[in-house]
C-alpha cells in the first residue's frame, strides 16, 4: 500500500511540475507577445528553454516529493488507529 502511495505521489508531482513549467512558459510567451511588444518593443527578449534546468527542476521536485511522502508514511506508521478513532467519537 505504501508503495502505491509513493508511486502516486511521484507521478502527481511529476505531472504538476510539468504543468507548472508549461504554464510558466505560456505565461511568459503571452506577456512577451501581447504586453512587451505592444508597449516597449526594445525590451523584447527571445524565449529560450534551457533543458538542463528543466531536467534539474524535475529531479528536484521528485526528490522533494519523495521526502514529503516518506515523512507522511513515517507519521502514519506510528499512528495507533484505535486511539485516533476514539478522538473522533
Amino acid at each position: 500500500m505504501a508503495t502505491v502511495l509513493a508511486i502516486e505521489a511521484l507521478v502527481l508531482g511529476f505531472l504538476a511540475t510539468l504543468l507548472g513549467i508549461v504554464g510558466g512558459y505560456a505565461m511568459l510567451y503571452w506577456m512577451q507577445t501581447s504586453l512587451i511588444e505592444d508597449n516597449s518593443p526594445e525590451m523584447a527578449i527571445p524565449l529560450h528553454i534551457c533543458w538542463p534546468e528543466v531536467i534539474s527542476l524535475l529531479l528536484a521536485s521528485i526528490a522533494v516529493l519523495a521526502l514529503a511522502q516518506a515523512s507522511t508514511a513515517n507519521k502514519l506508521g506510528r499512528l495507533y488507529i484505535p486511539s485516533a478513532l476514539q478522538v473522533l467519537e
